[in-house]
């Protein structure tokens, strides 16, 4: 479930103040790693493990768990305090495309990112390479370095840098060995 927090029952002026301390009533913990917008609660009943996460991205919530009846709860309760809209399954997220593969598997990806940078940098027609291969050295540079295509090069590496963190890590060699 993802959910909408554009307007709020009570309007409070600091609404991340309000929405922090509303979750963590409904019994969520924020995760210690210094994400204060990520809370999870795991509870245990007859056995079952019962876990719920709550991502917070500005207005915009998602909810997400092991058991639809108790994620319905959540957004119930939480229905009581925000005006919330329900937007369905969860298909695309800050950037990542979401596919059911079955009951137990989702596919992360990226597709649509990769063919607009492509497509951005005019590379849609691009051949692959192999990576590990390349030989640079600065020995190979100019001495004085063009801004235009240095910031060209920045915004490719940038680019590239936020598609291996998020769904490519077998990028993570060539992106930073580019990026220093």
């Amino acid at each position: 479930m993802k959910g909408n927090l554009y307007g709020s029952k009570s309007a409070p002026k600091l609404w991340y103040d309000c929405l922090y301390h509303f979750i963590i009533e409904l019994g969520f913990k924020s995760v210690d790693s210094g994400h204060p917008c990520l809370f999870t609660r795991i509870t245990i009943i007859e056995g079952q493990i019962i876990m719920i996460v709550i991502g917070v991205f500005v207005y915009d919530l998602l909810v997400t768990g092991n058991f639809v009846a108790d994620i319905k709860a959540v957004r119930d309760r939480m229905n009581e305090k925000c005006i919330l809209t329900d937007q369905g399954p969860l298909e695309y997220y800050l950037g990542v495309e979401i596919s059911k593969l079955d009951e137990n598997t989702l596919l992360l990806h990226q597709t649509a990112y990769v063919k607009k940078i492509l497509n951005n940098f005019n590379m849609s027609e691009c051949n692959s390479i192999k990576t590990r291969d390349l030989n640079l050295s600065l020995m190979d540079s100019p001495e004085e370095v063009d801004p235009k295509l240095q910031s060209m090069y920045r915004a490719r590496v940038g680019s590239l840098m936020y598609l291996y963190q998020w769904t490519r890590p077998d990028l993570g060699f060539a992106v930073t060995f580019l990026s220093r």
